[in-house]
């Protein structure tokens, strides 16, 4: 669905994102953003958890060139 967003919108992805590999994964199909929730509360560190999802988010390997 993201290629049918407007570039003018950002696209956020709302649910299932469990860990770094679910981030990658929707940045890769076009999502500007997540909506982390449930595993975050449902980890023991969840410290750690953000920390690395933060940092997969950062990786300029994800940048898709929209402004």
């Amino acid at each position: 669905m993201a290629p049918l967003i407007p570039d003018s919108c950002v696209r956020i992805a709302e649910s299932g994102v469990r860990d770094t590999h679910d981030l990658i994964g929707y940045a890769e199909h076009g999502a500007d953003a997540v909506l982390v929730g449930e595993s975050l509360v449902t980890t023991k560190d969840p410290r750690t958890a953000v920390h690395d999802l933060v940092t997969a988010g950062a990786h300029p390997a994800l940048r898709h060139g929209r402004s």
